[in-house]
């Protein structure tokens, strides 16, 4: 049995059930009104399907009950939207449009020979192209393609330009085109086969840097073509590499690709191709570097070596045993024949 509310009590309740009722009035009045605007709206769309009214009754009725601010949003939003979306649409279409107006890279190519061909360019302006077209070669088919854009020729050619900038960055773009591209050192040995004379040349330079290059161009055309190392061996290369490696003051960058580049050829042929005496005398030209314990190129030098002992005569291995190169070699553990391996 519930317990007599107090007048406090009773107030309360009196006060919640006029809020509950209230309430439901309220929804009551928004359920009748919308029914009453659905029923509406559903009469007059009968009367135009039946024929008794038309759309305009429709058209009537949804301008009466519509909120003119809402719709003026509305309308705002769409078009903010559909500005948004011209916009985006004009930006890609002009992407695309700039996207088939910018130069290929044969273009590029084509334009830096365009200079190289100039007769009247600079020498600055030749070597901005020059540094281009080396980015552009690395890609084998640019590379080989040189040939059909009538490039190979202005190129061989600057390798005897006097300015030794110019011989370096010719010699930088063969040497890219060169490296592990077959097809493109045959074509150069074809069309050019003065270029590896023209690169002893470069070699040669006071500058190291440009010395540098025509050793790396040297390097990328011999390691794989036997028409370029006989070409080599014919312009007294190895010659060339012992003046390189006995030349006063010689950088330790200059040394260091001569070096390596002996031990690649005495990989290949130069036992074959090179006689005991110029071997004796390349051997000669190496050694110090090798037995010189505070040389940066000492390993390089001691690899050389070992190269030039596996395809050289007793004389020749005498000459490195009375200079202390065969006493460095085993003290590294690179003992002729053996592996390759340094133990430091």
């Amino acid at each position: 049995m519930w317990p007599l509310a107090t007048g406090s009590t009773l107030s309360c309740l009196l006060i919640c059930l006029y809020c509950t009722s209230s309430q439901a009035v309220l929804h009551n009045e928004t359920a009748v009104s919308q029914t009453y605007e659905s029923v509406h709206l559903s009469e007059a769309a009968r009367k135009s399907k039946d024929g008794k009214g038309s759309l305009e009754d429709v058209l009537h009725w949804a301008i009466e009950n519509s909120d003119p601010e809402q719709l003026k949003q509305q309308a705002e939003t769409v078009g903010r939207e559909d500005v948004g979306l011209t916009a985006r649409q004009q930006e890609v279409q002009q992407l695309i449009r700039d996207m088939q107006a910018a130069p290929t890279e044969i273009d590029l190519i084509k334009d830096t020979i365009d200079v190289l061909t100039n007769s009247s360019a600079p020498p600055e302006e030749m070597l901005m192209a020059l540094e281009a077209l080396q980015s552009l070669v690395e890609p084998i088919d640019n590379a080989n393609d040189l040939h059909t854009l009538r490039g190979l020729h202005p190129i061989v050619r600057l390798l005897s330009h006097d300015s030794p900038s110019l011989q370096a960055a010719a010699a930088f773009v063969l040497g890219t085109a060169a490296s592990n591209n077959n097809k493109f050192q045959e074509q150069l040995m074809q069309l050019h086969p003065e270029s590896i004379s023209l690169l002893l040349q470069v070699t040669s330079s006071s500058s190291a840097q440009t010395s540098k290059k025509g050793l790396y161009a040297l390097a990328a055309l011999l390691r794989n073509n036997a028409d370029a190392r006989a070409l080599f061996y014919s312009n007294q290369g190895v010659q060339h590499l012992i003046s390189l490696l006995k030349a006063p003051n010689q950088t330790e960058q200059v040394s260091l690709k001569v070096l390596n580049l002996v031990t690649d050829l005495s990989q290949l042929d130069l036992g074959k191709k090179v006689t005991a005496k110029d071997r004796q005398k390349l051997l000669a030209a190496v050694h110090p570097h090798a037995c010189h314990e505070t040389s940066s190129n000492r390993e390089e030098a001691l690899m050389a070596v070992r190269g030039i002992l596996e395809c050289s005569d007793t004389e020749a291995q005498q000459i490195a045993h009375n200079s202390g190169a065969s006493t460095a070699l085993q003290k590294d553990a690179i003992a002729p024949g053996g592996d390759a391996g340094l133990a430091r």
